[in-house]
């Protein structure tokens, strides 16, 4: 699922060195960012440049919650608004949660263990945290302790699931992916699971996912070869025949495809049959 927000603020990032320059950059758009209102509805965290910032509601000047060469995503703010739970990598390490408080600015980690443990919420009460899990091979949702530690597993589904978000109830909204399909679902109180919304991949039907996953990542591997080979004659010829014979190549492959475009599209409609 792609989360995207446009926010304006003004981020202002000081070196580290005390005499160091001050830079100030005019930030108005991010991708695949998420940010999370404080209680109260004044402050802002935003997961941007890989880091959590602080910034008020109303726009201003942002302050760096998580160290550099740390990644940091997900914020959550507890129901009182005095801790954040996010998620945390170091480097191309996995995922684990962290626990920041917002008046002291420390960090904590929640788990340490082998696997991604990312998107984590607050239970109503303040003392728990639902996250999403490959722990068992694939994704489930799983709530842990604050005090204590303790893990239990919530769902055990086929397929991914992913983005739990808690209401003040208690209900648990997750997104299932399987198959091919999207499903928006609710876990109630009782472990009861209702599905509230399917999103069928109609592109890609059931008698031609596995040869349309193929082609897909046969694609990728020639693309990625054919650029490399392709990009060698950069600085061997120049760059207006470069260009001209990029263009040729397009064209030369685009004209076959739309020519196939009817008898694909044939495929595909016998094939919801």
């Amino acid at each position: 699922m792609t989360r995207a927000l446009i926010v304006a603020l003004s981020l202002s990032v000081a070196a580290s060195s005390a005499d160091a320059e001050e830079h100030i950059a005019d930030i108005r758009q991010g991708t695949n960012l998420s940010v999370a209102l404080a209680p109260g509805g004044t402050t802002l965290v935003v997961d941007l440049l890989e880091r959590l910032w602080s910034l008020p509601a109303t726009g201003g000047g942002a302050v760096p919650l998580t160290p550099e060469g740390e990644k940091a995503r997900s914020p959550r703010f507890s129901p009182d608004g005095g801790r954040i739970v996010y998620q945390r990598s170091s480097g191309d390490a996995q995922w684990d949660l962290w626990l920041l408080d917002m008046a002291t600015g420390e960090q904590r980690p929640l788990t340490t263990s082998a696997y991604d443990e990312r998107e984590p919420d607050f239970t109503p009460d303040g003392r728990t945290v639902v996250f999403a899990s490959n722990r068992t091979g694939h994704g489930c949702l799983w709530t842990i302790a604050l005090e204590g530690g303790v893990e239990t597993q919530l769902t055990e589904e086929a397929g991914a699931a992913s983005y739990p978000t808690v209401s003040e109830h208690g209900l648990v909204a997750y997104v299932l992916a399987r198959d091919g399909e999207s499903s928006i679902r609710v876990l109630g109180l009782s472990g009861a699971i209702e599905v509230v919304h399917t999103s069928v991949n109609r592109l890609s039907p059931p008698q031609l996912r596995g040869l349309m996953m193929g082609g897909w990542f046969a694609s990728l591997g020639i693309g990625g070869y054919l650029s490399g080979y392709i990009g060698g004659y950069w600085d061997t010829m120049p760059h207006s025949r470069f260009f001209f014979m990029v263009v040729g190549i397009l064209m030369a492959v685009a004209i076959p495809l739309s020519l196939m475009t009817p008898q694909i599209k044939r495929t595909i409609e016998r094939s919801r049959i």
